[in-house]
């Protein structure tokens, strides 16, 4: 009896010794286990919805094949009852951001010199023209550009002047996708154009690649398709007032060579167009008679022939861009509304292009001997009428050519595709242009300057605009190591080479 009391007593004192820790370990595993079997289900519910986004992803990639880079007939960008005025803006940034995530044979990784850029990405036919095939057939040339977000709404310029394919590079390093996105968007909706005849290459650095951002804004409504300028403006300073983690600007060096090569290379014509984009041809059917020209036999002949397409700038005070070119010289030579690109602030831009000659309104031939001031003044007006006369009939022609070449001429032109590339180490501004000017000139390249045709920059340009002298100190250094390289890579033979035959 006394050993069954000593053995209850004992059981007591270890019951009451350890059950509450015992207590304390079912219940912390009890907790653990819903725990456990409250992630499984959150996991299984995230799952469904992912395979959901994923299926409702897929069936808007059906309906929108353009996003995947294939050439298949589109639908109105605005609805059918709807005025194209009215802006209707689609809601597929999401959509083209996963058509770039899900397409990798449209990307290719470019490999730079990585002593002055870094590695791209970059997914071409991002966004091609319902038309783009059957335009590159039957076209001989092609207008190849390039912008960053800030100015795509030259675009909608470019189209109402050129009517042939036109190959665009945007560069859309970070949260610079969603403008560049939201402005593609616009420029579909607004133009029919647009959607058949511009293809959209995309291009950012592999360390900032694009930056969703919400859209949800009742603002991208309000402005009109006559402001795409207004609304590029406003979508840039939506995304500067309320985007904290932005790169700064100046964490880029824009690649304008990197981009200019891109929109060239996937032209697919004979020749390339290749115009800044805020460079527009005047208009009045010159894409036509540019298109006609190239077309002619004799012009086809001379295959290493770069023909020149002077380029001007535009005052802001100029009611409009000149219609012509007798509107371009009176802009010029009496209102003062007109002057040579880049005079003001670099004069070899486009010296070398002897444009006094291509000023004068006797089409280049010179006025011989003295001659009083009547007989003068009557010969220039016979060659206006003259002029004026080939224009109405819309003849294009070389005017004269270039014989010469000076350092640092920078000279927009028509050329075949096959043309050196653009020196992808110049980044940022200076010697971009000039760099591949040079390469044409040791390649035995013949200049030939066009009699009517010409570029419009809006605004005359000066200093104060120009604070990019540290880029421009960098590529001069160098561009003279560059042409050390060509020299060597061409030796002194190609330099004598024959000239090409005579237009």
């Amino acid at each position: 009896m006394q050993n069954t009391n000593l053995i209850m007593i004992c059981r007591h004192a270890i019951i009451r010794r350890y059950a509450p820790s015992c207590m304390t370990t079912v219940w912390v595993l009890l907790v653990l286990i819903n725990l456990l079997v409250m992630f499984v289900n959150l996991g299984y519910v995230f799952t469904n919805k992912q395979e959901q986004q994923q299926q409702q992803h897929n069936q808007n990639l059906q309906g929108h094949p353009r996003l995947l880079g294939h050439h298949r007939q589109q639908q109105p960008y605005y609805a059918p009852n709807e005025s194209p005025n009215k802006l209707m803006v689609q809601e597929n940034f999401a959509l083209l951001r996963g058509a770039l995530r899900d397409s990798p044979q449209n990307m290719e990784t470019l490999k730079n010199d990585s002593r002055t850029m870094p590695a791209h990405e970059t997914h071409t036919f991002a966004l091609r023209g319902d038309d783009w095939e059957d335009l590159i057939s039957s076209w001989p040339v092609c207008l190849s550009t390039q912008a960053s977000a800030d100015l795509l709404f030259w675009v909608g310029e470019h189209i109402k002047t050129w009517s042939g394919p036109m190959s665009v590079a945007v560069y859309v390093p970070d949260s610079d996708f969603y403008v560049a996105m939201k402005m593609i968007e616009v420029l579909l909706s607004c133009s029919e154009d647009v959607r058949r005849r511009v293809s959209f290459h995309v291009t950012y650095p592999a360390e900032f690649p694009p930056k969703a951002m919400p859209l949800d804004n009742p603002k991208l409504l309000a402005h009109g398709c006559d402001q795409l300028e207004m609304y590029n403006e406003y979508l840039l300073s939506e995304m500067n007032g309320t985007l904290q983690s932005r790169q700064p600007a100046g964490q880029f060096l824009y690649p304008q060579n990197l981009l200019r090569n891109i929109a060239r290379d996937n032209c697919k014509t004979d020749y390339v167009f290749t115009p800044d984009v805020d460079m527009v041809l005047v208009a009045g059917g010159i894409d036509v008679h540019l298109k006609s020209f190239l077309d002619r036999p004799d012009a086809r002949r001379c295959r290493k022939c770069a023909f020149i397409i002077p380029a001007y700038e535009i005052s802001t005070e100029a009611p409009h861009n000149p219609v012509d070119k007798s509107e371009l010289l009176l802009f010029l030579k009496k209102n003062k509304l007109a002057r040579r690109f880049h005079v003001k602030i670099f004069k070899p831009n486009q010296a070398n292009s002897q444009l006094k000659l291509w000023e004068r309104p006797t089409a280049g031939k010179e006025l011989k001997g003295k001659k009083d001031r009547k007989q003068q003044q009557q010969q220039q007006q016979e060659a206006l009428q003259d002029s004026l006369m080939r224009e109405a009939n819309g003849t294009l022609r070389v005017l004269y050519d270039v014989t010469t070449w000076q350092n640092f001429w920078e000279p927009v032109y028509v050329a075949r595709a096959p043309v050196p590339p653009f020196d992808e180490r110049f980044v940022g501004y200076g010697c971009t242009r000039s760099s591949q000017i040079y390469e044409m000139h040791v390649a035995g390249f013949s200049w030939r300057v066009l009699n009517d045709a010409f570029l419009c920059h809006r605004g005359f340009q000066d200093r104060r605009a120009r604070e990019l002298w540290g880029q421009i100190n960098r590529n001069f250094n160098l561009y003279q190591d560059f042409k050390r390289e060509v020299d060597k890579k061409y030796g002194e033979q190609v330099k004598k080479q024959k000239a090409p035959e005579e237009i």
